[in-house]
């Protein structure tokens, strides 16, 4: 029988074999990318991957979660000072988050092989953007809510503009580039904007 792992652990293996991956990733994107290399880079047998994944792409999108997760923490503090507009603040981040995976959409396999797992049809329970997005949208409605930043904030609403805005990011070419920019901006604030109450 094997052994009984902590939660620590878990976490601690999960860390590890994302990680693996991510490297791997950018050595050979996602389509090449094996679940016995993953195992193997981060040094965990192989049957454990099945322990927190189905499959390859629900380990691709628990990576985009991953990193989002790290973009977000590491402007939590900055989200916190901003008590004015802070609307307009995640709206900015957001914008300026987009334009970078734009590019790197447009330069790096990985990147496109990715956004094309995350919007792959799945069942209706299934929806990816929000599996990404949710915990640290809801991370940060709640610390609105609580210093009377936000009256309300529809957080499904903000992760249906967030899905949106995958779907122009990895449709950007049907747009002009002379207008792209500027519409792009409008829909993410507009979008976020719409539904957090003051």
């Amino acid at each position: 029988m094997g052994k009984a792992f902590t939660d620590d652990e878990k976490s601690e293996i999960k860390t590890k074999l994302m990680e693996a991956a991510i490297e791997l990733f950018h050595d050979k994107g996602a389509k090449t990318l094996s679940i016995r290399e993953v195992t193997k880079r981060a040094g965990i047998a192989q049957g454990s991957f099945y322990n927190f994944w189905a499959d390859k792409d629900a380990l691709v999108v628990d990576v985009v979660k991953y990193r989002a997760e790290q973009k977000f923490n590491a402007v939590l503090p900055e989200f916190k000072k901003q008590l004015k507009d802070p609307t307009k603040f995640l709206a900015d981040k957001t914008y300026e988050w987009c334009i970078d995976l734009k590019r790197k959409t447009e330069t790096q396999s990985i990147y496109r092989e990715s956004m094309k797992i995350l919007h792959r049809d799945t069942p209706a329970d299934a929806n990816r953007v929000a599996a990404v997005y949710k915990d640290t949208l809801e991370e940060i409605a709640a610390w609105w809510i609580s210093h009377n930043v936000a009256k309300k904030v529809d957080v499904q609403g903000i992760i249906n503009v967030f899905a949106g805005i995958s779907v122009i990011v990895t449709n950007s070419a049907q747009f002009d580039t002379e207008y792209f920019d500027e519409i792009f901006r409008t829909f993410i604030e507009s979008g976020i904007r719409k539904y957090v109450e003051a």
